[in-house]
C-alpha cells in the first residue's frame, strides 16, 4: 500500500453495482447469495458459485476467487496513491504494463462504466497462452477517490472466454463501496475514544496490572501443539523508568520446532523511548534443512517507529521505517497488556494503531469489550481485513482462553501442567 500505485497496477480490475433487472437474475444464476466484504474499505461483492474465497491470500490482494473447473480466479484488491492520480492516466499505466509483461497480448475492450456510482474503467486482454497463462485478462479499475482505487482482475483460459466474461461481469455488477466518510468517522471516533482512555492511564495505574506470571498451553484441533509464557514487571531502559513484558513461546509443528522470545518496554512518560526485540528459530525435523533464526529490533520514538530485521539460514536483512501515528497509537508492551488495561464494565469498541512482526506492518486494529457473567470477552481484528478472534478474561483482565485462528487456541494453564505434558510428550 505504501509503494507508489504505478508499480503495482499489474492485474486489476473492479465491479458495477446491480442495474438492470435482467441483469440481477443473470447474476442470481451465477452467483452466490452470500455477500463478501472488505473491512478497511468497505468493498463488498457477491462471489460466483462452486468458488474457493482465499481471503489470507499473502500478497497485495484482499480476496482471491478461484475455480479449478473452468478454470479460471478472479483478485480483488484496492490501492493507494501518495499523491492524486486521474482514472484515466491509471488505465493507462495498466495498458502499457500489461501489453509489455504478456507479449503478444491484444487489447480486446477499453470502455468507461459506472460501478457503485462511481467513475470505472473495464478493460478486456487477449494473450497467447504460454505454460500457465491465461488467455483472457478482464480489468475493472474504480475510482473510490483520488486516491484510492478499487481493482478486480479475471484471469482463465481461451476456451472459456465467453462463460468467463458472464461470470466476471455479473461479479462486477454486484460490487457495492461503502461511504469513505462514514467508514472514516467511524474510526476516528473508535481512535479518539482509545487516546482519551490512554491519557487517562497513570504510572500507578499500569503498575498495578505489573507481576503477572502466566502459562499457557496452545492447542490445534483440541490438540497440545505448544506453550507460552508471559511475565509482566517494572522495568528500566536507557535510564527510563517503565514497565517490561516478556513472552517465550515454544510450538510442535508437524515439520519443524520453532522457539522464540520477545521482550518489549515501554516508558511509563509515554511512547518515546520504546524499545523491543525478538527472536526466532525454526528448527526443521528433516536433518537436511537448515536452522533458520530472524531477530527483530524496534525503537520507538514521538515521530516515527524504526525496526530492524535480521537473520540466519537465508533470512533477508532490511530495515523498516513507519510514522508513529498522532492519535490512538499503542506501544508493543501496552498490546500485551491491553486486557488488563482495558475498561470492562461496559460494552464498547476501542481503535489503535500498532505494529505487528508476524506481518511487519503498522494497521488499525480494533478491540471490542462485551461484559459477561463473570469477566468479558475481548474481540480483537489486528488489522481491517484479519479475522476477528476473541478472548475470554476474568474479571481482573487476565486471558482465560483466546481464539489465534487457524483452529488454533491459547489456554491458561499453570507450570507443572506444562512440565507435566511436555516431559510425557518429549519422552516418547
Amino acid at each position: 500500500m505504501r509503494r507508489c500505485l504505478s508499480m503495482m497496477m499489474l492485474a486489476i480490475c473492479v465491479m458495477p453495482a446491480v442495474a438492470a433487472a435482467q441483469s440481477q437474475e443473470n447474476a442470481d444464476n451465477l452467483l452466490s447469495d452470500t455477500r463478501w466484504q472488505d473491512q478497511a474499505f468497505g468493498v463488498s461483492l457477491l462471489p460466483p458459485l462452486d468458488c474457493r474465497m482465499i481471503e489470507q491470500t499473502g500478497d497485495d490482494y484482499l480476496l482471491r476467487m478461484v475455480n479449478a473447473q473452468m478454470p479460471y480466479q478472479i483478485t480483488v484488491a484496492v490501492r493507494r496513491s501518495r499523491s492524486a492520480q486521474k482514472l484515466d492516466n491509471i488505465a493507462e499505466m495498466s495498458k502499457a504494463q500489461i501489453l509489455n509483461a504478456q507479449g503478444r497480448a491484444i487489447l480486446l475492450e477499453h470502455v468507461p462504466l459506472k460501478v457503485a456510482n462511481l467513475r470505472a474503467m473495464r478493460l478486456y486482454y487477449q494473450v497467447e497462452p504460454v505454460g500457465n497463462k491465461p488467455a483472457l485478462i478482464g480489468q475493472t479499475i474504480v475510482e473510490i477517490n483520488p486516491f484510492t482505487f478499487a481493482v478486480v482482475q479475471v484471469e482463465g483460459a481461451a476456451q472459456q472466454i465467453q462463460p468467463l466474461r458472464a461470470i466476471y461481469e455479473a461479479v462486477v455488477r454486484s460490487v457495492e463501496i461503502a461511504d469513505q466518510e462514514a467508514i472514516a468517522k467511524q474510526r476516528e471516533q473508535a481512535v479518539t475514544r482509545s487516546s482519551q482512555w490512554r491519557n487517562q492511564l497513570t504510572e500507578q495505574m499500569i503498575a498495578a496490572v505489573l507481576n503477572v506470571d502466566r502459562y499457557f498451553r496452545i492447542t490445534e484441533n483440541d490438540k497440545d501443539i505448544g506453550w507460552m509464557h508471559i511475565v509482566s514487571a517494572p522495568g528500566e531502559f536507557n535510564h527510563l523508568k517503565g514497565f517490561r513484558v516478556t513472552v517465550e513461546t515454544s510450538l510442535r509443528l508437524t515439520d519443524a520446532r520453532l522457539d522464540s522470545k520477545a521482550e518489549y518496554f515501554t516508558p511509563y512518560a509515554g511512547p518515546v523511548g520504546e524499545a523491543w526485540k525478538v527472536s526466532t528459530t525454526l528448527r526443521p525435523t528433516h536433518p537436511t534443512q537448515p536452522v533458520r533464526t530472524i531477530w527483530e529490533i524496534g525503537t520507538g520514538a514521538t515521530d516515527a517507529l524504526e525496526i530492524r530485521i535480521d537473520g540466519t539460514g537465508g533470512v533477508e536483512s532490511k530495515n523498516i521505517s513507519f510514522p508513529r501515528p498522532p492519535n490512538g497509537y499503542l506501544t508493543q508492551t501496552e498490546l500485551w497488556l491491553l486486557p488488563q488495561l482495558l475498561p470492562h464494565q461496559a460494552a464498547a469498541e476501542f481503535g489503535f494503531y500498532c505494529y505487528n512482526s508476524n506481518t511487519q506492518q503498522l494497521a488499525y486494529r480494533y478491540d471490542r469489550v462485551t461484559p459477561a457473567l463473570a469477566g468479558f470477552q475481548l474481540a480483537s481484528r489486528i488489522a481491517p481485513n484479519a479475522p476477528e478472534l476473541k478472548a475470554l478474561c476474568d474479571n481482573r483482565g487476565l486471558i482465560v482462553e483466546k481464539n489465534l485462528g487457524n483452529n488454533r487456541k491459547l489456554i491458561a494453564t499453570n507450570l507443572q501442567s506444562l512440565e507435566k505434558l511436555w516431559k510425557l510428550r518429549d519422552s516418547r
